[in-house]
């Protein structure tokens, strides 16, 4: 009889347990469902106000951006949809195009001077062993941590001793060699476990070269899934 009370009162607690369990799990996604869309309605109202007529557009929008009376307003899709704005800005404004090419050089550039130098250099943290490893790392660690307010003077100094200020060098080369992306690849390489490198290197390829390739592939691998 014990036993059988002992049970009965066990599955008690855990049907409790459970209901109480299902009920913050509830009250946890109208939070987060809450959150997700206070998040993405200024997105949507980005997103569909430009396929909305200018007429659409003063309506809702009116009484904050005109002056008017009343609150704002706005509709869940436009009931005029128009492509006027976006052609407006793709075949009638030749500086939108300025901007972007600019945009899309100071954007390539840097990428690739951050492979070149950046991804070398944390490999060169994160597996080699050579002395004042973790000095460098700290002097990594406490420039990442400084505002640009404190950069931005010895920068400003080093661009204008080169001529390179009014340039788009001037915007590249202190991306390149920012401490933020070694900070974040060094993460990622040192996770890479140890015998993974040993066993591409037993199989008889150049050391150093396979366990790079080795190491950037599995890091990527794994930001990746991260990121997913």
């Amino acid at each position: 009889m014990q036993i059988r009370r002992k049970r009965k009162n066990s599955e008690k607690g855990e049907r409790y347990t459970r209901r109480k369990c299902s009920v913050g799990r509830v009250f946890c996604s109208m939070f987060l469902l809450l959150l997700a869309v206070l998040i993405g309605f200024p997105v949507w109202v980005a997103v569909t106000g430009v396929f909305m007529q200018q007429w659409e557009l003063t309506e809702y929008l009116g009484p904050v951006l005109a002056g008017g009376t009343g609150t704002a307003s706005w509709a869940l899709l436009p009931h005029a949809p128009t492509l006027q704005w976006v052609v407006g800005l793709l075949l009638d404004s030749p500086q939108f195009f300025v901007m972007f090419w600019n945009s899309m050089k100071l954007a390539v550039c840097i990428l690739l001077g951050q492979l070149v130098f950046g991804v070398p250099s944390a490999w060169a943290l994160a597996r080699f062993d050579f002395p004042c490893r973790k000095a460098v790392m700290l002097l990594y660690i406490v420039l990442m941590l400084m505002p640009f307010q404190v950069l931005m003077l010895p920068e400003y100094l080093v661009l204008n001793e080169w001529h390179l200020i009014d340039t788009h060098a001037a915007v590249i080369f202190p991306a390149i060699f920012s401490t933020f992306p070694v900070f974040i690849m060094y993460r990622g390489f040192r996770g890479i476990p140890e015998e993974i490198l040993d066993a591409g290197a037993l199989t008889g390829r150049v050391s150093g070269r396979f366990s790079y390739r080795s190491g950037c592939r599995l890091a990527w691998q794994g930001s990746s899934r991260q990121s997913s």
